[in-house]
């Protein structure tokens, strides 16, 4: 079965359970497996030393609009600058619903 895209990782999870089929697979939530009934056949995959990317959905086409679509932006920047950045977002009417400090490390699980 060729690469089949899906509006989310539970969307990949709900139609993996529809098509009842053992040859093929999906990134999915836990919670996606137990729901649907399905077998785990690694856990974990996006902790760890080996994973240093994230979550990058590249394509040609973009999913309808759901209406409760929201986007997460990761941010390097000082805590000086994003008094700057912030404004802009507001300029745009678009909203900020959270806002998390994290750590820099030039790759992700590395302890500097």
């Amino acid at each position: 079965m060729p690469h089949v895209e899906r509006e989310s990782r539970g969307g990949a999870t709900c139609f993996l359970a529809e098509q009842n089929s053992p040859s093929i697979a999906a990134c999915g939530p836990a919670l996606g497996a137990e729901l649907y009934n399905l077998q785990i056949l690694r856990a974990g995959i996006e902790e760890g030393l080996h994973n240093v990317e994230r979550w990058w959905v590249l394509g040609r086409r973009s999913p309808a609009p759901t209406g409760f679509d929201r986007t997460k932006l990761h941010l390097r920047v000082s805590e000086q600058n994003l008094s700057c950045v912030l404004p802009r977002f507001s300029k745009h009417n678009l909203a900020v619903l959270n806002v998390y400090q994290r750590p820099i490390c030039e790759l992700l699980d590395s302890h500097q």
